[in-house]
């Protein structure tokens, strides 16, 4: 039996095929006993307590539509149909069905309360086929426990279920284009590399697709440097809040994705834009290089971002450098942005995220004039870090303060 409220780490490879819903390599179906009313989830194959919290961890954001089709077969169509035999499979979730014979076909969407749309001929074959089903079909039965799945996978599986995600067309890469938006605000911008091809970027493609729905990922395109593409998300305000949704989001991606971010042989980046265009008037390249010698002379910068200096984030020790396209905090963008291109997309997102962030507020604060970049680069470790806390709200300090305060010098 599955323990309620275990969590799982690791997520399982998700498959469609045909009318097979495919969790870790398991094909899983809906099997309703009706002496006691519960629904499981059925297998084609006997699973251990741990595979099937796995599982089960994967389907969290489909149990809703689980519980919502056992109500539908508690009840008792109003007619019945002679028709024994017929095809269905769960389409976006399992309240959405279709059902085929050789005379008709159609769709079946059921309600939350598990009322059909409409009583069909269709809806009153779904409702006798999987009654007919029997527990002795299975191969295990896994109860509907609440399984806790770790990680920012959580939130896609939560929000968009397994079948919902698997439901999408894959998002197809675009061309990649070089076109900047101006903001006002401070604002962070995130492009984000996929590192290799192979049969889960399939998955991932299809959640991307559900990101641009969502109006979190601005453009998938295609990059010279890795097969996988890169994303684009869309700009979104500079505040830790902020930060840790999208880091989020990335981490799911990551997980989703699983051995494409875990060749050790490709290298690939997680770069963030950082807004500067407001300061136009007053962030030159001059500052922006005094920025990049407080950071490489008081931080420990590779572990902070997580990605060695190499080719492609290289240090560089002239002011004229900063223009370079590939250098750490490069102001080739100005006056628009500045990019910070030491992340990896292979590591945890939120470390890079809130590193860029705490660049950022340094930045602002030096264009707008609030602090100097070389009296902070003098100060004693203790004052940096004090100065650095009056740049941030206190509740945004007690989600950055430990981040900064190890990797400072």
């Amino acid at each position: 039996m599955v323990k309620p409220h275990k969590k799982i780490k690791k997520a399982l490879p998700l498959e469609k095929r045909g009318d097979e819903l495919i969790v870790g390599g398991i094909s899983v179906f809906p099997i309703f006993e009706p002496s006691k009313g519960f629904i499981y989830l059925g297998t084609n194959r006997k699973v251990s307590p741990e595979e099937a919290g796995q599982v089960l961890g994967m389907l969290q954001g489909d149990i809703p539509d689980l519980l919502a089709l056992r109500r539908f077969l508690l009840k008792r169509p109003p007619f019945e149909v002679e028709e024994e035999e017929g095809r269905i499979a769960p389409l976006s979730s399992f309240r959405e069905w279709s059902v085929s014979t050789l005379d008709y076909s159609g769709v079946v969407r059921l309600k939350e309360d598990g009322e059909p749309e409409e009583w069909s001929k269709e809806a009153v074959l779904l409702h006798k086929i999987l009654r007919r089903k029997t527990p002795q079909e299975a191969k295990s039965l896994i109860p509907l426990w609440r399984v806790e799945v770790k990680g920012g996978i959580a939130k896609l599986l939560k929000e968009f279920g397994a079948l919902g995600l698997l439901s999408q067309e894959p998002a197809t890469m675009s061309s990649y284009s070089n076109s900047r938006t101006t903001f006002e605000e401070p604002m962070l911008g995130v492009e984000f590399e996929i590192p290799s091809g192979g049969e889960a970027l399939e998955t991932v493609r299809r959640a991307i697709t559900l990101l641009m729905k969502k109006g979190l990922v601005l453009a998938y395109e295609r990059d010279a440097s890795v097969r996988g593409g890169e994303l684009k998300l869309v700009p979104f305000p500079a505040t830790v809040e902020k930060v840790v949704e999208v880091a989020e989001v990335l981490e799911g991606l990551q997980q989703l994705g699983g051995e494409l971010f875990e060749a050790p042989h490709i290298k690939s980046g997680l770069h963030v834009h950082i807004n500067v265009w407001p300061l136009r008037e007053t962030l030159d390249r001059t500052k922006v290089y005094e920025v990049v010698d407080l950071f490489q002379s008081r931080f420990r910068l590779q572990k902070m971002f997580g990605r060695r200096f190499n080719q492609y984030a290289r240090r560089i020790l002239y002011a004229s450098d900063v223009e370079y396209k590939y250098f750490w905090l490069s102001a080739r963008s100005l006056p628009q942005t500045v990019e910070v291109r030491l992340g990896n997309s292979q590591k945890p997102p939120l470390k890079t995220l809130l590193s860029a962030l705490l660049v950022q507020r340094v930045l602002w604060a030096v264009g707008k004039g609030e602090v100097s970049a070389k009296d902070l680069s003098q100060k004693p470790a203790n004052e940096l870090v004090e100065a650095l806390s009056s740049l941030f709200t206190p509740e945004e300090w007690r989600v950055v303060s430990k981040h900064v305060q190890k990797h400072v010098l």
